[in-house]
């Protein structure tokens, strides 16, 4: 790429770059942006290239001439090494790329916000050296030790429904605990509340009956969404899980009374089906699936409950397990190598084996003035982001390994 001369910045970019300190915007297109982003790095304007970075995440495009300005100018974002962790086997293909030297070839690999899987990490490095064997292939074992002893950063991917048509993806850093945008979803049709799985969204509405729509059922990876039916039984504050296929609907309240109601929308078969009623009538539960069945925690009766009940949907059985220590109420939950973990908003962590029958305490979040916001697992661990209500700081605390 013909290199910038940053002294002669043409007069597009600086209307741009002047719009956007009168009123706040910039309108960003794919062929301005490495113009945009030198520009603005060389006059300060840093909100400037760190919309450019969002845009290009949000595009999830990278090319080479991109990638050339953002390794010059943007070497500590949390963005860019975002970017480049998902698009590290394109990134060694860039003409760009060979030409790196071996500081900066180091600056970028072992930098621990950049997070991408080990294979691609060694593809990346054979690619680098390829280009120049005779020089680099001395470099090939001490590259590998180097960047397998780096301790790097974790991204945990969460969403968050901003207004009633849209919901957002967002990413979080360990290391650097700004939240950024990765990524948008115009589908949400005025729902509330979200729940997910490894492969589904589901954005959905439990504070009023609705006898048209079920919720809106968004495929993450190609971002398609499908309106469901209705459920069976209409009713306000009941509790949905997704697993295996099947969007399950708890509880709740009908016209002011406790439900027994169950019922599955089974998404291959795209068909509402009728469980067995609930063992305990609840609402405000909470639901998630686990090694062929269906957790329903806590919930609220005449007050707050911490009785569990377990459905095996395959034998349509109901059963009472051992109930929490603490009593919840729209709680989070997650598994773990085969156990149930769940968070209440008064900061206790616990995790249920099914092996045992039992629930121990494994962690206390101080929540006097934090507010719960996200559970993550991955397989390393469980962790739970949290925002100091005083400062607005973000903290991510490792519950469980």
């Amino acid at each position: 790429m013909d290199s910038i001369n940053l002294i002669e910045i043409d007069f597009e970019i600086i209307n741009i770059i002047l719009d956007y300190v009168v009123t706040g915007n910039v309108q960003i297109n794919n062929s301005i942006l490495p113009r945009l982003i030198a520009a603005a790095d060389y006059l300060q304007c840093e909100p400037i290239v760190a919309k450019c970075i969002e845009e290009i995440i949000l595009r999830d495009q990278l090319d080479a001439d991109t990638f050339h300005i953002l390794s010059m100018y943007m070497v500590t974002s949390p963005k860019l090494y975002y970017l480049i962790s998902k698009n590290l086997k394109q990134v060694s293909t860039f003409y760009t790329f060979e030409t790196l030297d071996y500081f900066t070839l180091t600056e970028i690999l072992f930098h621990p916000l950049l997070c991408p899987r080990k294979d691609d990490l060694d593809d990346v490095i054979k690619n680098w050296i390829k280009y120049d064997y005779v020089h680099r292939k001395r470099l090939y074992d001490g590259l590998c030790i180097a960047t397998n002893n780096i301790q790097r950063a974790k991204y945990f991917d969460y969403y968050v429904i901003v207004d009633e048509d849209t919901i957002e993806r967002f990413t979080i850093s360990d290391m650097l605990l700004q939240p950024f945008v990765t990524g948008k979803i115009s589908s949400c049709g005025g729902n509330k509340r979200l729940v997910e799985d490894d492969r589904y969204l589901l954005a959905y509405n439990n504070t009023r009956v609705n006898f048209v729509v079920g919720g809106a059922l968004i495929d993450k990876e190609n971002l398609t969404t499908t309106s469901l039916p209705p459920p069976i039984s209409t009713r306000t504050n009941f509790c949905v899980c997704l697993y295996d296929d099947k969007v399950f609907v708890f509880g709740g309240l009908h016209d002011g009374v406790r439900s027994f109601s169950a019922e599955y929308y089974d998404i291959q078969l795209k068909k509402r089906i009728l469980c067995n009623g609930m063992a305990i009538a609840v609402f405000n539960a909470t639901a998630i699936g686990l090694k062929g069945c269906v957790y329903v925690i806590g919930g609220y009766t005449c007050m707050r409950e911490r009785f569990v009940q377990k459905y095996d949907f395959i034998n349509k059985e109901w059963k009472i397990i051992s109930n929490t220590n603490y009593s919840k109420e729209n709680c989070l939950a997650t598994t773990f190598r085969d156990a149930l973990i769940v968070v209440d908003e008064s900061g206790w962590c616990e995790l249920y084996e099914e092996s045992s029958d039992k629930w121990k305490i494994i962690y206390k979040i101080d929540s006097s003035n934090q507010q719960i916001q996200q559970l993550f697992a991955d397989l390393a661990g469980v962790y739970v982001l949290t925002t100091n209500l005083n400062n607005n700081e973000n903290s991510i605390h490792k519950i469980y390994e």
